[in-house]
């Protein structure tokens, strides 16, 4: 009789002791998950607090079609990509073809990625009608959440 009480609790204590085991190994995945996600969420905002950007110029070619130019610097201390660099217009989304960011406003070397200090030009070609006699409201927008906005008027 004592051994068959023996034997039952060394059979609940084995049971225990598992669960408690599989509970520490799922804690313990948890815990690193939490962790690498805190690790990507501190690097997003520090790029966030680490980025800007300034619009030195704007101006526009009244052709057709009409083009507006948007010179932006990076003053942050980010390097951003100016694919995900997105243009508005009086609020309404630019969409910039493939050679619309050129790095070296003297030529057309085109640019992906945007260093700090540096100034690139935005294509803005046949989106917007311009009218004269108008006052424009330009904005750009990365994707680190640095953003200005620059008044045109014609």
């Amino acid at each position: 009789m004592a051994f068959s009480i023996l034997s039952t609790e060394l059979v609940l204590f084995i049971a225990v002791m598992g669960a408690l085991a599989g509970a520490i190994v799922y804690f313990s995945s948890f815990t690193g998950q939490t962790q690498g996600a805190l690790s990507d969420q501190q690097k997003r905002v520090s790029e966030q607090l680490r980025s800007a950007i300034d619009i030195s110029t704007v101006y526009f070619s009244d052709g057709t079609p009409d083009t507006i130019y948007i010179y932006v610097k990076n003053t942050g201390e980010v390097t951003l990509d100016a694919n995900t660099t997105d243009v508005f217009i009086d609020n309404q989304y630019i969409d910039l073809e493939d050679g619309a960011r050129i790095l070296n406003p003297h030529n057309t070397q085109t640019v992906r990625f945007w260093e700090p200090d540096q100034t690139i030009r935005f294509n803005a070609t046949g989106q917007i009608d311009l009218s004269t006699d108008k006052i424009y409201e330009v904005k750009v927008v990365t994707a680190t959440g640095a953003s200005d906005t620059y008044t045109l008027s014609t």
